[in-house]
């Protein structure tokens, strides 16, 4: 992206940049929109107004080597005004295996979910499991997870006399 103003405002726990009026690298158009840094490393991208050619979007975030990164869509007409786009960590509180695999038609397998309330605060802490498939019949399976974290530390138990 090319000209137009950025501005940036830092918070306690977020960060927002600003993108006002952005001419597009390629093609003509421009783009008006938020990215949202929180401390948790979520980030999340609002757009506000899109104008111009934008079949030829591209959103996602990789490291300056640009050798890793996650993509959200490439190259496609996927963005338009009002769209929001969140990414967002796996909590180190959680962990599932296999973290990936294949599944043939009439067949299953199990996934093992390990939570680990070690060094949480006290809260409900959540988050969920993304069962994905490739069915055009069928929509990924979202699987809510939810853990409860009592304040109780350092407990001492005592025989009963």
């Amino acid at each position: 992206m090319l000209g137009g103003d950025i501005y940036y405002q830092l918070f306690d726990d977020k960060l927002i940049v600003q993108y006002n009026q952005v001419r597009y690298y390629e093609g003509s158009g421009t783009a008006t929109f938020q990215m949202v840094l929180e401390s948790d490393g979520s980030i999340t991208f609002y757009y506000e107004d899109i104008s111009g050619e934008t079949k030829s979007a591209t959103v996602g975030i990789q490291n300056p080597d640009k050798n890793d990164g996650l993509t959200v869509v490439y190259n496609s007409d996927y963005v338009e005004n009002g769209l929001a786009v969140s990414l967002a960590p796996r909590p180190i509180w959680l962990s599932y295996s296999p973290e990936n695999g294949e599944v043939l038609p009439g067949e299953s397998t199990t996934v093992s979910v390990n939570i680990d309330a070690s060094g949480l605060n006290a809260g409900n802490h959540t988050s969920s499991l993304i069962v994905s498939n490739n069915s055009p019949s069928s929509m990924d399976i979202e699987v809510p997870i939810s853990l409860e974290v009592n304040a109780y530390r350092n407990l001492t138990v005592s025989p009963l006399s």
